[in-house]
């Protein structure tokens, strides 16, 4: 398992600045490769946050929702609120 601070290979890596989605950016030491919090996860590419998919997964197996009625549902995170 790898924890934070350090790269794929074992070295040292130092937090650059956060992506898009808020995720800490980290760079290795020894190679210099860029990763984050998602690199070697299932949901690296994914265009939502991963709380937002885990909370659409829960519902659609919760209350058997259908896609339609989920893509209803599910909140949207680009979307700013209307005050």
């Amino acid at each position: 398992m790898r924890l934070p601070g350090m790269s794929i290979n074992g070295g040292q890596a130092s937090v650059s600045e956060r992506t898009a989605q808020g995720y800490r950016r980290y760079r290795c030491g020894d190679c210099g490769k860029q990763f984050n919090e998602r690199s070697a996860g299932l949901l690296n590419r994914a265009q939502y946050p991963s709380d937002v998919i885990a909370l659409g997964v829960l519902w659609r197996l919760r209350y058997k929702l259908s896609l339609r009625d989920l893509a209803r549902n599910v909140p949207d995170p680009r979307a700013r609120l209307q005050l």
